[in-house]
Formats: C-alpha cells, structure tokens, sequence
C-alpha cells in the first residue's frame, strides 16, 4: 500500500462531497408526523461585513396576501392542520399542499357516498383562493385505500380510486389548482402499475377540470441505518432509481408537474446533502429528454428537533440550526428553479426566518450571474441568484457545511464582472435586518470586500444593476501554442488574448487495473461562465506508467485528462470542472495508514479556476 496522494478535495462555491452510498432500506420517510415543538433563540452575532459601520433596519415581512407568488409552501395532513389560514397568511406562504380534506378518525375512509364536501372545508378551499394562496390537493386520503398496502395491480382498486377522483375534482373547478396523483408509491406501489395508474387518471382529472394542473411522483425517502455521520439515527434519500424508471415510463407531455420528499433530518457531511443540486439537474434532464416541460415540487421538507426513539428520523437540532436548514432548502430550490413546501409543526413557533425569506424571495425568479468568491480560509460557499419584477438583482450565498449555534461567518471578497449597482443591501433573513453593504468599483467590476458569509443564507439585493451578461464565448482555435492549467481546488491564471487554453488532470493510481476500473466509472462534467462544456468525457488519454518526479519510473500507473478549452475572449472568465464515480473505486492508496484502500464515489472532486483574458 502507499500514503502518497495527487489530489484535493475541492470546497469552493458550490463545493460538494462524496462518500459511499449504502442501499436504502423501504421505509417511508414520512412515517412519523406528530411531535412536540422546541424553542429557539435567534443568535446575536449580527455583523453583515466587516469595518461596516452603517445602520441596521429590522425587516417588517409581509403578509402572503401582499406578496407576488414565492413558490413557498407549507404542508398539512389533514383539515384539522390546513384549516388556520392566518397562519399561512401571516408567514408569508403563497401555497400549500394538503394530504387530505378531511381530518379525525375517518381520515383513511371513504368519502364516495357523501352528497357534498362540509361547508367549512369548502369554504377555507375558497378563503385561500381568494387570498391568491395556491393548493396542492393529494389526491390518496378518502379513497377508502390504504396509502401504504394499496398496489394498483387489480382493476378493483384503480376503478375505485377513479371514483375518489371523480366526486373530489368536479367540487373545486378554479379553487383548487394542482392534483397530485397518490402520495410516496415508491414503498408498495411497483413502478410500472404507478405509471399505469398516471395514465389512467390524467384523463379524467383533465375531462372534469381542464383548468387543474396534475402533477406526478410524491417519491418519499427510504430510511437506512449505519450512513456515516448519523450515528445510532437513520438517513433519508429519495427513491431516484424509482423516479428515474417513472419518467421514462409515463408520456410526461400529459402532465403538469414532478414532484419529490427532498430533505428528511439530512446532515451536511452526506453526499445526498452536498450532492442534491446535480441530483436535481439530473432528474431535470431526463425529464426534459423526454418530453417534459412543466414544473418540480420538492415537498415535505423537515429537520425534526425531537428524537423519536419508536420511529425513523435523523439527528434532531435545536430550532435554531432546523431554521438554517430550512432556509438553506428553500434557497436552493427556489435557485434551481423548484416550488418548495416544508413541514412547519417541529418549527413553531420560531418561523421568523422562513417569514422573511418568504418575502424577500417573492417574484424573484432564478437568473444566471457571473461572480467570483474569494474566502480567507477554505470554506464550502454555495449561491444562486434571481432577478426581481422591478430589475433589481438577488444573491443568496451561505456556507454549506454543518451549521452551529453561533457563527461569526468566514471573510470573503465577492466580486461581479463588468458590473455595477445603485446600491447593495444584505439582507440577514436568520435574525431578521438588513444594512447596507459598502461596495467598491474597481477597473469596471463591482467589489464587495470584507462580506460576511454564514452558516445561514445572506441576501444581497442590487438595486438598479447594471450587470454584465453571464458570458460563454465558444471556444475557438488558434495557430499560437496553448497553454496548459493543471486543475486544483481554486486558482487563478492570467493568459494573454488569443491563446489556446487546455486544461489536465492526472489519475494516478497504484495498478493499471485501477485506472482501468476509474476510467470506467468517471463522469466529468463543467461549466464555463455558467453554461455547460460539451464532450467533457472524451479526452482522457492513454494509460502509461508514471514517471516520478526525478523522471524514473515508480510502478504507479496514470491517465491524464487534457481537454481543449480553446481561445477565450478578453476578460475574466470562471470554469468549474467535477468528477463523479458511478460506483466505488480505489486507487490502490492508504492516505490515512488505516490499513484500508482509499475509496471513492459519487462527485467527490471539484476544480474551480478564474481566467484573466488580458
């Protein structure tokens, strides 16, 4: 065994980590639904930017009736939860999704035989679509079918809940805007008898309310013991082989919506945390391949702050850091483009920073933005950014690694090319101020240094931008010799206008077999300015010996990756290039002397490199 080795794990902007995966056991992540509230401080710690001495203006949130759509939800089981409508008023929520209509005892019964829906539920259905708050109907609860023993391979069982949809969707035309059919099916319900149930539904739903959206999926998490980091707790992940078969099987033209349990109680250390956004883009292309051209709905969302020693759950935290959480889900969603609900039940009553988050993030929608993060000290930042109706610009970065109770953020110099605003604000959504940042021009980009970036999202709001387009320049060839970047977790290059630029990586690994075994597995994904690099996966080269540093050869074997990035124009350009393994793979070393291979799998290297075109 061997001790050496070439590479780092890269942390910078959207920085991700990768670990093994172990197969899910089937439980659903939503076994267990009812548990006491705690209580919760904000913390103190308020600086926004360092040597910052401009005043601090508590926010005033508003009302979801005064706000512009967020895509922001809540969830309900049942009418007994969804029946207080100021609760989803005053916090700030644009929608709803709602597990049943009915609540108490009869709550898995039929509701077939009834001549009408209870003037109360009919009439809180109404007072939330006049107050613009949209519903998601789960269409499961009053069938007369047991959510988790139903399979739909029986005639019997289909006709009946056609018959479920077919007395609920005529009561709510114009009032209740999105049916979703079943709830978590991944557990008992076989793929293709789902998809079977899909197309037979979509139909009639369409026929009764050609006005409702019909969304699909509601894939839960299965629940597994023994995942790192989680300790004697369990760790969700959603059924994405089951999805991914789901989307191939129905004709996705027919349908509205897909929708998945995204977070239940998950750490920051698991891949499935740090990994979420390219699992997300992943999904989305194949939904899009086949024909697929609504939206997404990540429902459900929790971090529970109490140990349920009978059921399934995570490591609980305190409300403080559960609100950290919920607010870092919400921003990326919202960023990748995804309506979001959340359960609210463990969090009140501390909702305060999701209320404000609610508000901020109305109208926004998400935008592509060229920027440049430089910390002090390494640090895991994840951003996205969004434009609001009036022009105005947004940016939520946060660290995204374990939060704590009291973090006095990392120092970093955020940095937008050929770019310039009327004003810049921070906006801190965990304890509710904002203040105005102190910003710089220099040689045309605009500047912020001395930022503060926390364990929890920082809003930046650029009032009046002047933003220069997210750029992708095409790549082109050049007579003149190029310049080779060997990748690393972060770095700079300044390469003079109208040399070729090719990027390498080596994979150094102890047999030729393992090279063998790596190449075999690596995919290699990145982006330029922000747009995608095509053909990435293709130019990794020959396998040879590897000739040491002294030039002799050490009985190690490497391929190197050499891909042509080509002419960039004048400027500054940023690159971001990762690698994911689609199964485990050693190199044949031991980093840690534990008398164990190194093992790798899932995305577990990200390079991030700022070019200076001069």
């Amino acid at each position: 065994m061997k001790t050496c080795k070439i590479f780092f794990i890269v942390i910078f902007a959207i920085a991700v980590n990768g670990c093994a995966t172990p197969t899910p056991t089937p439980d659903s992540a939503t076994a267990t639904l009812a548990r006491p509230a705690a209580t919760a401080t904000p913390q103190t710690f308020q600086s926004l930017q360092l040597e910052n001495d401009l005043p601090q203006t508590r926010l005033s949130p508003r009302p979801s009736q005064e706000l512009p759509d967020n895509h922001i939800g809540a969830w309900f089981g049942y009418y007994d939860d969804y029946y207080d409508t100021d609760f989803v008023y005053r916090n700030g929520f644009k929608r709803i999704r709602i597990g049943a209509l009915f609540g108490g005892d009869a709550d898995w019964s039929p509701i077939l035989n009834m001549e009408s829906i209870p003037p109360e539920v009919d009439a809180t259905i109404s007072e939330y679509a006049e107050n613009g708050v949209e519903i998601v109907l789960v269409t499961a609860v009053g069938s007369g079918l047991r959510a988790y023993g139903a399979t739909f391979k029986s005639e019997e069982e289909i006709n009946r809940y056609l018959d479920y949809v077919r007395f609920v969707v005529p009561k709510f035309p114009g009032r209740i805007h999105y049916y979703e059919i079943w709830n978590e099916p991944a557990v008992w319900i076989d793929v293709k008898d789902y998809a079977n149930l899909v197309e037979r539904v979509v139909p009639v739903i369409r026929e009764l309310d050609p006005r409702a959206k019909i969304i699909i999926g509601a894939i839960q998490g299965r629940w597994e013991d023994g995942y790192p980091g989680y300790g004697k707790h369990q760790r969700s992940r959603i059924a994405l082989e089951y999805l991914n078969k789901l989307l191939e099987l129905v004709d996705l033209e027919k349908v509205d919506g897909i929708s998945w349990h995204a977070f239940y109680d998950n750490i920051p250390s698991d891949s499935y945390y740090q990994d979420y956004p390219q699992m997300v883009q992943g999904i989305k292309d194949l939904a899009a391949s086949q024909g697929f051209t609504g939206e997404y709905f990540a429902d459900e969302i929790l971090w529970t702050t109490v140990d349920d020693e009978g059921g399934d759950n995570g490591p609980p935290v305190s409300q403080l850091i559960a609100a950290k959480y919920y607010t870092r889900a919400i921003s990326e969603h919202r960023g990748l483009g995804i309506n979001v609900t959340i359960n609210t039940f463990f969090q009140v009553p501390f909702l305060a920073p999701i209320h404000n988050l609610c508000d901020i993030l109305a109208g926004a929608e998400p935008s592509d933005i060229t920027l440049s993060i430089e910390t002090i000290e390494d640090a895991n930042v994840r951003y996205y950014a969004f434009t609001l109706p009036n022009g105005d610009k947004l940016v939520a970065l946060w660290t995204n690694d374990e939060a704590v109770e009291e973090d006095p953020g990392v120092s970093a110099t955020l940095t937008i090319p050929g770019s310039s605003a009327q004003k810049v604000t921070g906006v801190d959504v965990l304890n509710g101020f904002e203040q105005e940042l102190v910003t710089e021009a220099e040689n045309g980009d605009l500047v912020i240094s001395n930022l503060l970036v926390k364990d929890s999202p920082i809003i930046l709001r650029f009032e009046k931008p002047n933003f220069a387009e997210p750029r992708f320049v095409e790549p082109t060839e050049s007579p003149v010799e190029p310049v080779t970047i060997k990748l690393k977790r972060t770095g700079e290059e300044r390469i003079p206008a109208g040399t070729p630029i090719q990027l390498t990586i080596d994979w150094l690994a102890d047999t030729e077999e393992q090279v063998t075994d790596f190449l075999a597995a690596i995919d290699v994904t990145g982006k330029l300015d922000g747009q995608p690099l095509p053909d990435l996966n293709g130019y990794w080269g020959e396998i040879k010996l590897y000739e040491g540093v002294a030039g002799g050869q050490s009985g190690d074997y490497l391929s190197q990756w050499l891909y042509p990035l080509g002419v960039l124009s004048p400027g500054m350009h940023t690159v971001e290039v990762w690698l994911t393994l689609d199964r485990p793979v050693t190199d044949g070393f031991d980093t840690n002397n534990d008398s164990r291979l190194d093992e790798y799998v899932g995305e577990f290297l990200r390079f991030f490199l700022n070019i200076e075109v001069y």
